[in-house]
């Protein structure tokens, strides 16, 4: 598992908001056998600008990417990535969750309360899409048995009963 998180000496007086916190903003790793208890293993990503909520994607079980503020390139699993040069589609993509297609990859994301997507052929520079015909935030985006299938938060309506 990939994370973002703040050590609680980190964290703003005035704020629990960890995305708050002096930079750097840094990306951990944590590992599981059962999903139930984890063991943290450390920093996988430093991000040079403001940062949060990862998504990393890999290629094969070696060559990943990691997107979190900036980017980075990762040939060990995603145990550590080094800093790279990513043009995101956006300033700044919020929530982003990226998946494989036949021609590279399909980044989801917000674009202040728009839900957007992206496509890259190289992971690293992307091309907007446009908005999503299904609203909501926060999108996971997963492949099931060759099938994609997406999860997003539905939006709070301000109408009562709803």
């Amino acid at each position: 598992m990939t994370y973002f998180g703040v050590p609680t000496d980190r964290t703003c007086a005035d704020s629990m908001d960890p995305v708050q916190t002096a930079l750097p903003h840094q990306a951990f790793t944590a590992s599981s056998d059962d999903l139930v208890n984890w063991t943290h293993e450390g920093i996988a990503f430093t991000a040079a600008i403001r940062g949060s909520d990862p998504t990393v994607w890999c290629e094969d079980a070696l060559n990943c990417m990691i997107y979190m503020g900036g980017g980075g390139v990762s040939t060990d699993g995603g145990e550590s990535f080094v800093e790279v040069e990513m043009s995101p589609p956006h300033e700044e993509p919020n929530s982003p969750d990226v998946i494989g297609t036949v021609d590279g990859w399909r980044m989801y994301y917000l674009e202040g309360t728009e839900l957007v997507s992206a496509t890259s052929t190289d992971g690293l520079s992307w091309t907007r899409e446009g908005e999503c015909a299904i609203s909501g935030a926060d999108p996971t985006v997963m492949d099931v048995e060759g099938e994609v299938w997406m999860y997003i938060k539905a939006k709070a309506s301000s109408r009562p009963g709803r």
